[in-house]
């Protein structure tokens, strides 16, 4: 009989093709010889118990025993070889081999242990006993096959017994070997050694404690030389962060080879202090917090074998729950988290790492990330805590970076150094040629010295490192350069699994494939959290580069396609953690189609799909710059007939005008409108309208009226978002006519439709807005304060908005009185804005402390956060600096700095609505009246009040009527001052602005 590979179905000799599952027939691999750990457990007090009680309720308790005993071996990626009475007997690295298969044991043994402890209580009340499992593993040769016959046979596994066996309740016990494999990962106490039959010495035995959750740091292979000065630097930063208590940023920059990360890893080697480590995925375009994402589990313990809750309750055990959620979110453990709150989270999640003692993050390979990680790294600079940031990247980076700071250069090696090293790699004095040839590098003395290794000589090597592995990859026999070749379209690290899709060939020729390849050090095992595949990962991505260069474009495209199409089904529950990279394959085939004059149509439509999905992931996780770079690419990608290509247009808009590419924003809604129109989309006409808004110089009733024919619509489909949408723009239209109850009904409405309809940028947008009408409309200040702190409960509140909110609750707290709470709230908002670093946020925070600061009397403060704003607007550009020049204005003013206040005056453009003309006005007034020009004065100042008066924006009429009592007042006319300032306390009593109130009956009391 013959067996099938891929079902398990006997099948008759002579047949070629399973009868069950069609599958091509092979005859069944060879066994092998393989280093495996092999562990076994049994329980004590089960042969008392099955004397004492019923057979079939042993066989329950049994049953009940192996299926935990099964589920936690399997869990760590052992196989069960057997059940015998009581005893276990599994392996690990059988059938698949992991590089921490040791370890792998150790961590199942003690959640064998763990879930023993948990039945004990239900055994004990049932049967009357307690059972405690003994356990015993060691590590060597077995014999086992690779098909369905894995059973392990060998010394090994007899000493595994053996162990077992001498194991007490409770306990497990190490071999030699297995603890050598483990011992920087676990602690364990010597015991007398295990007399073993069989064995002429007696077997070395380890009783284990306790088992990290990361894999053990291997010691480098080599002694550092040539680079004491470097690592010197390394470490006074390192005291300097410690002494100072500020963040250091550290990069050291090399070429490839030179030995940035053997630096690294010395360095780590003498850190007294907590250590994380995360690595930048290359792919040419990375992921953007993939080495945060790393750094995090690193942190929080975090096990691949963890549930997304255990996870999460791990991270909230490091940090508070607030910001514990948002780094899960980050991390991808469910939920989401805000644009505006990454940056901050990270911040407060470092600072509570760093509280506990001084905190070394080290970053690998940061010329593969993104512009935000960048930003992010640079931001972290500002965080008063004791960090070093050492991060490695190639010389690319400062082509993009000019001004990245903290650049520790790394160069070749000085001659007598590299002497050093290829003797130690040698074994012997290298020859003269052979370290002209290695030039210094690191890389290169390896490879000459593997290459010298495996042939005997170094005659014809190249003079480079290209062409030293260009001809180690041509002596290769044709099976494993075809190997290497296909596994480089993957990229520096490849899978198992992914290379035998590459290559259409079994999983059995690939592992033989990869071991050589393996034994030819041209890869090593490493760990992967892409996929659950065994993974490797090439020696330098040197070799990946030189590989990938000798493949045809035809055949990359093909080799792209296939390996995003084994990407997308291996990771199809959890495609969203690799979709990026599932995309940038599917982009790569597309291109390279498109280079030879190939259709790619659908290839591209793939690849945009995935990219577009991709970026709309980073844009609600608020990686602007991310989000698009991807959409960017997945609108690249989508042809002008597409459906879905107005729709990514607008999704792009709204991010160019997050991300400042304000000049790209309008051709791109003008766009999408054109092909939704000559589609007869309605409904995507409407939304690339009524996005408009974003537009400088936008007409807000053109706005209302696109709105208003939509509703109609959207009212008829139940379309929540478009019904947010339509509601926001009519809202607005009544904003810019200074309608302030009607445009806050309008922005409540847009809320309630953009919160049913699940669209959290829509909410932040309407509930943003609806602030405005807190502040400026007719409600009383005791009712808005009433409503903000009810939304500052909400625990859903994005950071932006609790900014915002936190300080608008300040301004109307001193309204009414409450001048230093009002004060610790702005700077609370401030503070959360300045954490995230939200640059509108924190002119929404900026702007409310300036109030307070006014109605408290201290205009200096006033004039500090008046210029604050200005700057930060003329930063911001278009209209900006021109809407808040009036306020500066303002500030000089009740300073008495005449000249300085008509210098600002006088460069605003002509205001473009009727608002800021009021604004204006009235400033103008209180100048003219100051430099004796009363009757001009006064038309501008009623003008103005007569604007505020057609208005419900209550605070400012108010506003209106004291500044026009100043100039009546100043121009010879108490009476009507008095009648003015009448006006603005009726006003500020039916607000319930206590301060207000009290300084207006004070302006009365001055007139007479």
């Amino acid at each position: 009989m013959l067996g099938c590979l891929q079902c398990g179905q006997d099948n008759p000799e002579g047949a070629r093709f399973c009868l069950a599952c069609g599958a091509a027939l092979a005859a069944p691999p060879p066994d092998r010889r393989k280093l495996a750990t092999v562990l076994f457990c049994d329980v004590t007090g089960s042969t008392a118990l099955g004397e004492r009680t019923d057979p079939e309720t042993v066989r329950e308790l049994m049953f009940r025993y192996f299926h935990e005993m099964r589920s936690a071996i399997e869990r760590h990626g052992g196989t069960v070889e057997k059940f015998a009475g009581d005893a276990v007997m599994a392996a690990f690295g059988i059938p698949e081999a992991h590089e921490d298969d040791a370890l792998r044991a150790c961590r199942a043994a003690l959640e064998m242990q763990e879930r023993m402890a948990e039945l004990a209580p239900e055994l004990e009340r049932r049967f009357g006993t307690r059972l405690q499992p003994r356990i015993g593993i060691n590590t060597g040769e077995v014999v086992a096959g690779a098909g369905r016959d894995t059973f392990a046979t060998g010394d090994a596994v007899n000493v595994a017994a053996r162990l077992e066996q001498a194991a007490a309740p409770g306990d497990v016990l190490l071999g030699g070997q297995t603890f050598a494999l483990v011992q920087d990962a676990v602690e364990a106490e010597q015991v007398p050694p295990v007399h073993a039959k069989g064995k002429a010495e007696p077997v070395p035995t380890f009783r284990l404690r306790y088992v990290a959750t990361t894999a053990p740091v291997r010691a480098a292979s080599t002694a550092l030389v040539g680079r004491a000065h470097e690592l010197r630097i390394l470490t006074d930063a390192l005291a300097e962060a410690v002494r100072d208590g500020r963040t250091q940023l550290l990069t050291v920059v090399g070429e490839p080879g030179v030995g940035k990360s053997r630096l690294v890893a010395e360095f780590e080697r003498e850190v007294p202090h907590r250590l994380l480590r995360g690595r930048c995925l290359s792919y040419g375009e990375g992921i953007t917090y993939w080495p945060l994402a790393e750094i995090v589990r690193e942190a929080a313990r975090i096990r691949d074998e963890d549930s997304v809750e255990k996870a999460r309750l791990k991270i909230v055990d490091l940090v508070d729950p607030e910001i514990a959620s948002r780094i899960a979110a980050l991390v991808g453990l469910g939920g989401t988290v805000a644009p505006d709150e990454v940056g901050w989270a990270v911040r407060r999640f470092l600072a509570g790492l760093a509280s506990e003692g001084p905190l070394v993050l080290v970053v690998e390979d940061i010329h593969w990330a993104e512009p935000t990680l960048f930003d992010l790294l640079i931001d972290l600079e500002r965080l008063d805590a004791s960090v070093l940031i050492l991060a490695t990247a190639r010389p690319e980076l400062l082509d993009e970076r000019v001004d990245w700071p903290g650049v520790v250069r790394l160069e070749p090696l000085a001659q007598e150094d590299a002497v050093t090293l290829l003797a130690e790699l040698l074994g012997r004095e290298p020859s003269e040629e052979l370290v002209a040839r290695a030039g210094g590098n690191p890389l290169f003395a390896h490879e000459l010295a593997a290459l010298l290794r495996e042939r005997g000589d170094a005659a014809g090597i190249p003079a480079t490192l290209t062409a030293l592995l260009g001809a180690r990859l041509d002596r290769l026999p044709p099976a494993e350069r075809d190997a290497v070749e296909r596994a480089s379209v993957e990229g520096e690290i490849f899978h198992r699994g992914a290379l035998a899709a590459l290559l259409d060939a079994d999983l059995r020729a690939t592992a033989e494939r990869i071991s050589a390849l393996v034994d030819h050090e041209f890869a090593f095992p490493t760990e992967s959290r892409l996929v659950d595949e065994a993974a490797y990962r090439f020696r330098h991505v040197l070799v990946r580069d030189t590989a990938y260069s000798g493949l045809v474009k035809r055949l990359r495209a093909e080799l792209h396609e296939r390996l995003a199409d084994w990407l997308e089904s291996k990771a199809a529950d959890r495609l969203g953690e690799v979709e990026e990279i599932v995309g940038y394959h599917f982009e790569q085939a597309h291109r390279y189609r498109v280079e030879l004059g190939l259709a790619g149509d659908e290839v591209g439509k793939r690849a945009a799909e995935h990219l577009f999905s991709a970026g709309s992931r980073a844009a609600e996780r608020g990686d602007v710059p991310a989000a698009v770079n991807l959409l960017r690419r997945a609108v690249d990608l989508t042809t002008s007939d597409e459906p879905t290509r107005p729709e990514r247009l607008l999704r792009l808009a709204r991010y160019f005008f997050l991300g400042g590419d304000l000049d790209r924003v309008g051709p791109t809604y003008d766009e999408a409108e054109r092909l939704a129109a000559e589609a007869g989309d309605e409904r995507m006409l409407a939304f690339a309208r009524l996005e408009r808004w974003r537009e400088p110089g936008v007409d807000e009733a053109e706005l209302r009226t696109v709105a208003e024919a939509a509703l109609p619509m959207f009212e008829a489909a139940a379309d929540d978002l478009g019904l947010s949408k339509a509601w926001a723009a009519i809202a607005d239209y009544h904003w810019s006519r200074s309608e302030i109850a009607l445009g806050h009904e309008g922005f409540e409405r847009a809320l309630a439709y953009a919160r049913r309809a699940g669209d959290r940028e829509q909410v932040d947008i309407s509930l943003a807005r609806l602030g405005g009408g807190l502040r400026f409309g007719p409600l009383p200040v005791d009712d808005g304060i009433a409503r903000i702190e009810r939304e500052l409960r909400n625990p859903s509140i994005g950071a932006h908005s609790r900014a915002v909110w936190t300080a608008f609750l300040g301004a109307l707290e001193a309204r009414r009185g409450n001048v230093e709470r009002g004060r610790d709230l702005c700077a609370s908002g401030r503070r959360l804005a300045e954490e995230i670093g939200d640059v509108l946020a924190g002119f929404w925070t900026c702007e409310p402390s300036m109030e307070v600061e006014l109605l408290a009397g201290a205009l200096p403060a006033a004039d500090e956060f008046a210029r604050e704003n200005l700057e930060r607007t003329e930063r911001m550009g278009h209209v900006w600096p021109d809407q808040w020049r009036p306020n500066v204005a303002r500030v000089l003013l009740d300073q008495g700095r005449f000249g300085e206040a008509d210098a600002v005056l006088a460069v605003i453009e002509p205001p473009n609505n009727p608002w800021a003309n009021a604004v204006v006005n009235l400033l103008r007034a209180r100048l003219l009246t100051r430099e004796g020009r009363h009757g001009e004065a006064e038309r501008l100042a009623r003008a103005a009040v007569k604007y505020w008066e057609s208005t419900d924006a209550d605070p400012l009429r108010a506003d209106a009527y004291r500044a026009l009592g100043e100039v009546l007042r100043l121009g010879g006319k108490p009476g009507d001052a008095r009648a003015a300032f009448e006006r603005a306390l009726e006003l500020e009593a039916r607000l319930g602005a206590t301060l207000l109130v009290k300084r207006t009956r004070t302006l009365i009391a001055e007139v007479g």
